[in-house]
């Protein structure tokens, strides 16, 4: 004799809201519910217990997260959701530097995107170059990030405007003495600085000293190539330098 199959419970039936599922079989939801949070919280101790050891994987995972495959620098999301953690407890000021082709759109059109990828390589390895030449590292810090396209952001800590001044002649110097790319196309560039303390204006300093420095790159960009602008401290204004 044949046997009909038979369903003693379809969880959750056609229709049927939670509310009425915890009234009518309370006893194996709770058993449900139970299991979904023993495997919910073990997943949490396994990711945890992955970050915490650094495994290979979680490596490769921030390598993509946080380099720019392009370049190899870091990219502008490390730079706002991790540099600022260098600074956790400091007091002193740190400073940005951030650094723009004024044509880079030229070698683009002139010379192609294949020549445009080999300048922003070789723009970050000469930045990279010319601070390692002059600066120490200490806890990830001097940093040569790409920031967005052609723009490149480095981290100085501590910094004042003459140290920022003064490495941003630096980097001019180095860009100015590449041997390729120099033809067709004379490449020039603009700067602006910042610097902030970590207290100051309020919690979201980190967030709003990257947003001025960009602001006043371009407000240098817009008074005309090779400019180098500094972000006033006392009051936010973008000050010419040279």
């Amino acid at each position: 004799m044949a046997i009909a199959p038979s369903v003693l419970l379809r969880l959750p039936a056609a229709g049927m809201e939670p509310e009425r599922l915890m009234r009518e079989h309370a006893a194996l939801f709770a058993r449900v519910l139970s299991r979904q949070i023993t495997l919910v919280a073990h997943g949490i101790r396994e990711t945890n217990r992955l970050i915490s050891t650094r495994t290979p994987w979680i490596r490769q995972l921030e390598a993509a997260l946080y380099r720019d495959a392009l370049t190899g620098l870091p990219n502008r999301r490390y730079l706002e959701e991790r540099m600022a953690e260098a600074f956790r407890g400091e007091s002193r000021r740190v400073g940005i530097l951030m650094i723009k082709p004024d044509n880079f759109k030229q070698v683009n059109d002139t010379l192609g995107h294949e020549a445009g990828d080999r300048l922003l390589r070789e723009m970050a390895s000469t930045v990279t170059r010319a601070i390692s030449a002059r600066e120490r590292p200490a806890a990830g810090v001097p940093c040569v990030v790409r920031y967005r396209g052609d723009e490149l952001a480095v981290v100085l800590f501590p910094a004042d405007s003459a140290r920022l001044r003064s490495m941003g002649g630096t980097i001019r110097r180095a860009l100015g003495s590449r041997k390729t790319l120099r033809e067709p196309v004379r490449l020039t560039w603009s700067m602006a600085a910042v610097t902030a303390r970590r207290e100051e204006p309020h919690g979201r300093w980190w967030s709003e000293l990257l947003s001025r420095v960009h602001a006043v790159l371009f407000d240098s960009l817009r008074r005309g190539p090779e400019g180098y602008a500094e972000c006033s401290p006392e009051n936010g204004t973008g000050e010419e330098g040279t």
